[in-house]
């Protein structure tokens, strides 16, 4: 069995990951406060998928921050 490597839609979003360190949110409370699994939100943060346009705006709000100073890549 063949291992297949996944393609990248973006570069990884370190502001975010910055911000959540900052205010000591953890993977599982960020995931939740999305409504998705952690997986999903990490592969959002690793580049591998792409957030909503909500859930982006829910980002933006949660840290009181501009998506561009988040999503900055």
């Amino acid at each position: 069995m063949s291992k297949q490597k996944r393609e990248k839609k973006h570069p990884k979003y370190y502001a975010l990951i910055a911000y959540q360190m900052l205010e000591k949110f953890t993977d599982d409370f960020m995931a939740n406060f999305l409504g998705v699994t952690k997986r999903t939100y990490k592969d959002k943060v690793n580049g591998y998928s792409d957030f909503t346009p909500a859930e982006a705006l829910a980002i933006a709000q949660l840290f009181k921050r501009s998506q561009d100073e988040i999503f900055l890549t």
